[in-house]
């Protein structure tokens, strides 16, 4: 089977390695990138090694350029992804042990979601980070990213750590109120399999490759530029994943034959 880009095993668990580009070792301080992805399962690593590639190509870029800050449009992603995890997590809490609850109990938990929702909000005022740096210390170094902690880059992710945190509160107290059906807790959970599921939705006689360039084309004009070119690198990752596995030719596999994935 032919190898996965950026992907490799050892003792049966998965590793994301990457090469430095030449240009670029005297700032990052490395020769590679090489980083456990804590799972033997391959499909997932496949994804994850994905996403990875496509972080590091933005942020080789942005090196590149220059740049010493993230744009808004860059950080939010990161501040939506963690009030995600924290609010699911709670509404799963809840769900399991909210039972004949009383008016009490919502009134003392919706003050302590508002009292530290405050909190956060002065901590951003102040520029007050400490609370956020745990986190963001185990986010660089999960994604292994070469980001120094007096950098400027550096605080604006424990600003968004904390932005994270008055978004969390704020959904709290639907939570608390048994709000579950709000709209503004409904994710989009699907999002990380939109690629797929849009390209099975296509008609089965077409080749995997045809209904790809299908699907890629008739969302071109909802995606910003940077989406788009996301989601093109995710699926040719993909695409070639099918094709070492089946070991036939991409465009000869069509959307019946991927189906048994």
């Amino acid at each position: 089977m032919k190898t996965f880009p950026y992907l490799s095993c050892r003792k049966g668990i998965f590793h994301f390695r990457r090469v430095v580009p030449l240009d670029l070792r005297n700032i990052l301080l490395k020769r590679e990138i090489l980083v456990s992805l804590r799972t033997s399962d391959v499909k997932a690593a496949r994804k994850i090694a994905v996403e990875m590639a496509d972080s590091l190509d933005s942020l080789f870029r942005s090196i590149r350029s220059g740049k010493r800050l993230l744009s808004m449009a860059e950080l939010e992603p990161f501040v939506q992804l963690e009030r995600r995890q924290k609010t699911e997590a709670l509404i799963v809490e809840a769900l399991e042990d909210f039972d004949s609850r009383r008016q009490e109990e919502e009134e003392w938990e919706g003050f302590h979601a508002r009292t530290f929702k405050q909190e956060a909000l002065e901590d951003l005022r102040y520029n007050r980070l400490d609370s956020s740096k745990p986190n963001i210390d185990k986010f660089i170094s999960v994604n292994s990213l070469p980001v120094e902690r007096d950098s400027a880059v550096y605080k604006q992710l424990c600003r968004a750590s904390l932005q994270a945190l008055v978004e969390f509160y704020t959904d709290a107290e639907l939570v608390i109120k048994g709000d579950f059906e709000n709209p503004r807790l409904q994710f989009n959970i699907k999002e990380d399999s939109s690629i797929i599921e849009g390209v099975s939705s296509l008609e089965e006689d077409l080749t995997f490759s045809q209904a790809a360039d299908q699907f890629l084309e008739e969302n071109k004009n909802h995606w910003s530029g940077k989406y788009f070119s996301a989601q093109r690198a995710r699926l040719t990752h993909f695409m070639s994943f099918v094709s070492a596995t089946l070991n036939l030719e991409i465009n000869e596999l069509t959307l019946k034959s991927v189906s048994i994935f």
